[in-house]
């Protein structure tokens, strides 16, 4: 992922991942992280220094689309295995276990109030119940 100055259109930064990238997330709604994601991974990258700050395992597949909640609290990865999985983005850990479907999932959205996450793969799409998960996996708040 390269980093440039839309005014000058210097390079800033150079973010590694050891495979190729297949989605960004951009900027968290607090401007302080920026979430990229290849193969097997999510890394999540200081916007102050470009210090890589995470490393999630997204699994043994290319992790192909990312998409935050509105309140920037909660990560969606979709993956070729079949599954979106949820994390815990201040806590940098899984939430709940791997949302299974039929196919390789390609896209996912979280509606603006950050209660439902819409997911596609293939012919169908999915629709979840963003507070029940996070209630089962123990996060109340």
């Amino acid at each position: 992922v390269k980093i440039w100055d839309s005014k000058t259109g210097e390079l800033l930064a150079t973010l590694k991942h050891d495979y190729q990238v297949w989605s960004v997330v951009s900027w968290t709604s607090d401007g302080k992280r920026l979430v990229s994601a290849s193969y097997g991974s999510i890394r999540i990258f200081d916007t102050a220094t470009w210090r890589r700050i995470a490393i999630l395992e997204g699994g043994t597949f290319d992790v192909h689309t990312l998409c935050l909640s509105s309140n920037g609290r909660i990560l969606a990865s979709a993956t070729d295995d079949q599954t979106v999985r949820l994390w815990n983005l201040s806590k940098s850990i899984p939430v709940g276990p791997p949302l299974q479907h039929e196919g390789n999932v390609r896209c996912a959205a979280f509606s603006f109030d950050g209660k439902l996450l819409v997911t596609g793969c293939d012919k169908n799409m999915y629709v979840w119940d963003i507070c029940d998960i996070l209630k089962q996996a123990g996060f109340e708040e």
